[in-house]
């Protein structure tokens, strides 16, 4: 004689089965839904928000300090070729092209450090989702799988931009003084100028410059015009 239900002669075990699998694959879309929107593929708006911000606070933790320290150099340099009687040769716009190339470093250096923090957002929603998704393929109750997202990502948001914000900028003016040192040098010994090699030395002395690369930034104005 046959056993009673529509289990199928296992009791029904094979339709809770299927309905645990399908309530799993519910879930874990659900909370990919909260990281990507599901019709695009693409980050959803309220990570992108986030992740703006994230760069939002970089920029004004680390730009107004890098804006008041070129416009300090600009003036720096500005006198030190006036000292020497170089304005309006080609050392002050030797000068003016490596300071312009400082701009550009320190703007890309910004820039960088945006990115990075934007990039370890990322990485913590998505180890977050993945967490996340863990927990759901245990059967996990949805409500408490979706309930804190919101504000993780949030917290992820604040510790990605603290993380960057930590680093020092560095100084890319330090030895602005010396900026027209290699022109300098050059004109002295195409000219067969007289004087001790030690005394230029000390007199123009400087660091190794970073190699020069386009600016295109417009961030400054012309030394000569700096008051």
């Amino acid at each position: 004689m046959g056993k009673g239900g529509g289990g199928g002669g296992d009791g029904g075990a094979a339709a809770r089965e299927a309905a645990r699998r399908s309530r799993i694959s519910g879930n874990i879309s659900a909370i990919k839904s909260r990281f990507y929107d599901p019709s695009t593929g693409k980050m959803t708006a309220g990570r992108q928000a986030m992740m703006e911000d994230v760069g939002q606070r970089i920029e004004n933790r680390y730009l107004p300090e890098f804006q008041d320290e070129s416009k300090d150099a600009q003036r720096e340099l500005k006198f030190a070729l006036a000292r020497r009687g170089l304005l309006g040769g080609s050392a002050q716009a030797d000068a003016e092209t490596r300071y312009s190339d400082r701009i550009a470093k320190g703007e890309r250096d910004i820039s960088q450090k945006v990115l990075a923090g934007k990039a370890e957002q990322e990485r913590l929603d998505n180890a977050l989702m993945d967490s996340l998704i863990a927990q759901a393929q245990s059967d996990a109750d949805r409500d408490v799988l979706l309930s804190g997202i919101t504000n993780q990502q949030t917290s992820n948001a604040a510790s990605a931009a603290a993380r960057i914000n930590q680093a020092a900028m560095p100084s890319l003016f330090s030895d602005v003084s010396t900026l027209f040192k290699k022109i300098n040098d050059t004109a002295q010994f195409q000219r067969g100028m007289q004087g001790s090699p030690q005394s230029w030395a000390g007199m123009f002395g400087g660091s190794p410059l970073y190699a020069r690369q386009p600016s295109g930034t417009g961030a400054t104005g012309n030394i000569a015009q700096t008051s």
